[in-house]
C-alpha cells in the first residue's frame, strides 16, 4: 500500500497559478500542511511555507536569479527544486506537484500533519 497520495489544492489564488506565465506565489493548506505554491518560469513548485529559521512566510518571498525563494524576514534562500539552503544548513520540505484538469495536485504522505500553524 503506497505511503503517498495526490491531494487537490484548494486555495483562493489557485486560478493565478494555473493561468499566469509570470512568477506567482500563494499559500494553501493541504492535508494539514501549510504550503507555499509557486509558478516560476512556467513550472509549478510546492514546498513548506514556514521558514525553518524563524517561521517567515515563504509565499511572501521573492524568487532570486538562482531559482530560490528568499524568506521575507531574514533573507534565507531555499531552492525551489530541493528546498535546500546555503544559509545555516536549513531546508524546507518540497513536494511533487502537477496541474491536471484545471486543478493543482500535490503528492504527500497520507499521514495528516497536525503541527501548529
Amino acid at each position: 500500500m503506497p505511503d503517498y497520495e495526490w491531494y487537490q489544492v484548494d486555495a483562493p489564488n489557485i486560478a493565478g497559478l494555473i493561468q499566469t506565465e509570470k512568477t506567482f506565489s500563494t499559500q494553501a493548506k493541504v492535508n494539514g500542511r501549510r504550503l507555499c505554491l509557486i509558478r516560476h518560469q512556467g513550472k509549478l513548485y510546492a514546498m513548506g511555507d514556514k521558514c525553518p529559521h524563524a517561521g517567515g512566510p515563504l509565499h511572501q518571498g521573492k524568487i532570486n536569479e538562482k531559482n530560490e525563494v528568499v524568506c521575507p524576514w531574514h533573507r534565507f534562500p531555499f531552492s525551489l527544486e530541493t528546498g535546500q539552503s546555503d544559509s545555516g544548513g536549513y531546508f524546507v520540505e518540497t513536494y511533487e506537484v502537477k496541474c491536471e484538469n484545471r486543478a493543482i495536485w500535490v503528492k504527500m504522505s497520507k499521514k495528516r500533519f497536525l503541527g501548529l500553524f
